[in-house]
């Protein structure tokens, strides 16, 4: 018998000794195991079997939403207005699903509970008793959270007369095909679906993080992305990649980043020889142009800007140090409500340069010198107006 086999033998024998007791049991596994389906598989195994088997979930529950769910709530007029799982499970299996994720004061309650057997309802004045055989489960080492204090010593106990540890998918690798072929039945209805050899192997190999939440998932994407039959060995090596891109088509932010500022780099350059048109003279196009030539660069900025204005800023964050964008953010897109016409000196264009300064000093006039006023008209934020009014010498 290999190991594989010999860890799930065990698990199944452990399973059927715990339903032949009323003892509490805990099952203890990583997500992904199967917790819930062993949980049913005891309460199947048991003396209770025909009987009810709840299944509370106790993630992300607060205190009060716990002890309606658990006990029930009655209205001022001693009416019971909701059953809790304590009483739906009388003579019959309660499960608790990550029971360490309940806060403290809900820990209490159930320590109550379980010592007396008995509850009493949200707003009830009376107890009442009930016969019901507790199983638990936990994703994390509950003499851990003991340890740090999340989880009460006394409950541990109460909870821990049978513990069971749920193997990883990775320690009962020889399983694999007769789960993959389980979950494709549950799937497609179809027990003898078609899975080529190559496919098997890819599975095997494979490093399970989620056990047999992943091993679904990869089963739903194979199918998803195979035209028809059989599940081939690329469609699962696909579906093993999950949610992240391959090489070729990763997309990066920062590679977009560098690809923009080398653009307006040599934009800058352009206009330092003088070799573009001035902002007045410059065509603009009616649709961005793609491309990485200048006077695409340039085209763009002048359509665009507004959503790019904080583009110099982004590319600083990105690279750790401040980088200087092509002065012509403020110039070649002046605010929608704020129309300014190309300043012009006795009938001759300025450069940009000269149009960026006449822009920032017409908007510092009009506001009176308020800096946060002529950010908000041109756009930018008050510190990319402050280097915009050095750059000009306006500061």
């Amino acid at each position: 018998m290999n190991r594989s086999n010999a860890i799930f033998d065990r698990l199944v024998s452990q399973i059927q000794s715990a339903g032949k007791t009323d003892a509490s049991a805990c099952l203890i596994g990583e997500v992904g195991t199967g917790k819930r389906q062993a949980a049913a598989s005891v309460h199947r195994c048991s003396g209770r079997a025909s009987e009810q088997f709840v299944v509370l979930n106790c993630m992300g529950m607060d205190d009060a939403t716990f002890r309606v769910d658990l006990f029930g709530s009655m209205g001022s007029d001693g009416q019971l207005l909701r059953r809790g799982a304590a009483s739906i499970a009388d003579e019959g299996t309660l499960y608790l699903h990550e029971v360490t994720e309940l806060p403290r004061a809900s820990q209490t309650a159930l320590v109550r509970f379980l010592e007396s057997e008995t509850f009493r309802p949200v707003g009830g004045m009376s107890s009442m008793k009930t016969n019901v055989r507790l199983i638990t489960s936990s994703s994390v080492s509950l003499e851990a959270a003991v340890d740090a204090d999340r989880f009460r010593a006394d409950l541990y106990h109460l909870l821990t007369p049978i513990v069971i540890h749920l193997p990883r998918l990775n320690d009962r690798r020889d399983d694999i095909p007769t789960l993959f072929r389980s979950v494709l039945f549950e799937l497609t209805k179809s027990y003898d679906y078609p899975i080529e050899e190559g496919a098997f192997k890819l599975l095997m190999t494979h490093e399970f993080s989620g056990n047999l939440i992943e091993l679904r998932n990869i089963a739903s994407r194979a199918l998803s992305s195979s035209s028809g039959r059989p599940i081939t060995e690329d469609a699962v090596r696909a579906a093993l990649r999950g949610t992240s891109y391959s090489d070729r088509d990763a997309y990066k932010l920062t590679d977009s980043l560098s690809i923009v500022n080398e653009d307006f780099k040599a934009l800058d350059n352009e206009l330092s020889r003088g070799a573009l048109p001035s902002a007045a003279q410059a065509p603009v196009a009616a649709q961005p142009t793609q491309g990485r030539d200048t006077d695409s660069v340039f085209n763009s900025a002048a359509t665009q800007m507004p959503a790019l204005r904080e583009l110099d800023d982004a590319s600083a964050h990105s690279s750790g140090r401040a980088k200087e964008a092509a002065p012509i953010a403020s110039v070649t897109t002046p605010p929608s409500h704020e129309e300014v016409s190309p300043p012009e000196a006795g009938g001759k264009v300025l450069s940009l340069k000269e149009q960026e300064a006449a822009y920032f000093r017409d908007l510092l006039d009009r506001y009176d010198g308020n800096k946060s006023k002529v950010a908000d008209a041109a756009g930018l934020t008050l510190r990319t107006l402050y280097r915009r009014l050095k750059d000009a010498g306006l500061d």
